[in-house]
């Protein structure tokens, strides 16, 4: 894995680093989804590349048991609240609550970040399905911002704390955030944003945490505490500059 985030670090993925590290992983009878997406890369395949990653990425987990546990109507929902063309009232006023918890609470500084950013709540127009509030509660709970450089960490430190295939966060934002290959719909791409030393400090607060925040979690268990006592509770290490 670390050879793959090598062959892109100076701006590029190009086919004879990709050849090197085919040889490599055989030499070593290691099989990885992950190196033919590189290939796929390196030959330009850029539509593929975002299939691959889109169908590996945690957020469809999420929707597909969503539509399991709720049906096909709340996955319709979901659909036209992200396009615009309505809210979903009770999902939207549920987190719209959160502006009156109290100061420093995580569903207080959780709301107010969203507020500050721009960004929508949940159930309203625009906003993208409810299980995103995983990530945006890692930039609370982790402090990294949503410039470039704070979506990866964040997207590190994800991948501290990701059980299951924690290196697609590492390869989505090398691709949106460092080479420029724009992978999703709802953030500019960048160039040049993978600062090593940060991402592996980001990644050591992640795996030092005792709970994967995409699995099973159910944030709602922490939002009206304060956030020091959270972030304590989940084994969460102080951001140090």
């Amino acid at each position: 894995m670390l050879l793959m985030l090598l062959s892109m670090i100076d701006g590029e993925a190009t086919r004879d680093e990709v050849a090197v590290i085919e040889r490599f992983a055989g030499a070593l009878a290691v099989t990885t989804h992950h190196l033919d997406t590189l290939r796929k890369l390196a030959e330009g395949q850029v539509f593929s590349v975002r299939l691959d990653l889109g169908r590996r990425f945690w957020v469809r987990e999420k929707i597909d048991a969503l539509v399991t546990e709720r049906g096909v109507g709340n996955a319709l929902s979901m659909a036209l609240t992200m396009l615009r063309v309505r809210d979903d009232d009770a999902l939207a006023s549920k987190y719209r609550a959160l502006a009156d918890y109290p100061e420093g609470s995580v569903g207080r500084v959780y709301h107010d970040h969203m507020r500050a950013d721009g960004f929508s709540l949940p159930g309203e127009k625009g906003s993208p399905p409810e299980p995103i509030v995983l990530h945006d509660l890692t930039h609370v709970l982790s402090g990294y911002g949503t410039d470039p450089a704070g979506e990866v960490q964040t997207a590190a430190f994800h991948a501290g704390y990701r059980k299951k295939d924690p290196f697609t966060f590492l390869f989505f934002v090398m691709m949106q955030f460092h080479l420029g290959v724009r992978i999703s719909p709802i953030a500019e791409s960048a160039t040049g944003f993978f600062d090593a030393e940060k991402v592996l400090r980001a990644v050591e607060r992640g795996a030092a945490m005792n709970t994967d925040l995409t699995a099973d979690w159910d944030p709602w268990t922490v939002m009206a505490k304060p956030l020091e006592q959270a972030r304590a509770e989940l084994g969460v290490p102080p951001l140090v500059p």
